[in-house]
Formats: C-alpha cells, structure tokens, sequence
C-alpha cells in the first residue's frame, strides 16, 4: 500500500501480538506510511472485500447476485458483484429505467471506503464495531 491510497478512517488489519486484527487508520499511520513505506507494509494489509464484509457494511444481497447500498433513498445506489472481480457500479434508477455507470474493480475495503465517501461525502458505516 501506498500513502496516497490511504486516507484517515480506513480500516486495515494490523498485526499485533494476538495475530491480524482490525485497526482504523490516523493521522500517525499516514505520516508512517510516506516516511517508510516497506515497515509499515509489514504490520499492516489491506482488507479483502467478501459478502460477509459487504453486509457488514450495510449492503444488501439482489436476486442477480450483486450486493447494493442505497445512497440517499432516491434511486441511487452502489452495486457491487463479488462473483465477477469487484466490478463497482453506481446506478441510478431514474423513474423505472436504471442507468449504469462503471467506476472501478477494487478488492479491498480501504478502497470501497474511499469511493464510498468520495461518492456521497459520508464515512461508510459498519453495523459492528471495527
């Protein structure tokens, strides 16, 4: 990972001396991560995306098998198909007809966090504790 993929509030795992946990990202971190790269690389990694992080995360599972979060309750929602390599869509159901646009394949949550909030300007909530 690099600095400029990171941003305050990402959730990693980092090891500890009871094994991987999870960790929210601060300012430290950040400092860290630019000043020397490979040490922090060796305590910390990212968060692979699977269905269970999804619902965790307050995405909810279609028949189509992509996993969506409603984002401001008007017909715009971000899709994610964990089947097909992350592939993240944003649609927009505009009086019965969904538009699709393509934004990126992501794999891990630091990334799905950071699209999340440059979508909306909100932090992606968890329903468990981090």
């Amino acid at each position: 990972m690099k600095a400029n993929e990171l941003r305050i509030g990402n959730v990693l795992e980092e090891f500890t001396e009871e094994g991987w946990e999870r960790t929210v990202i601060d300012w430290q971190d950040l400092r860290w991560i630019a000043e020397r790269n490979s040490s922090f690389n060796n305590y910390y990694r990212p968060i692979r995306i699977t269905e269970e992080l999804l619902l965790e995360c307050g995405f909810e599972k279609y028949p189509t098998g992509s996993w969506c979060k409603d984002l401001n309750d008007s017909g715009l929602y971000l899709a994610i198909d964990v089947r097909h390599g992350n592939g993240l869509w944003l649609n927009i159901d505009q009086e019965g007809v969904e538009n699709s646009v393509k934004l990126k394949h992501i794999t891990y949550l630091h990334e799905l966090q950071n699209l999340f909030f440059a979508i909306t300007g909100r932090e992606l909530e968890f329903k468990t504790d981090v």
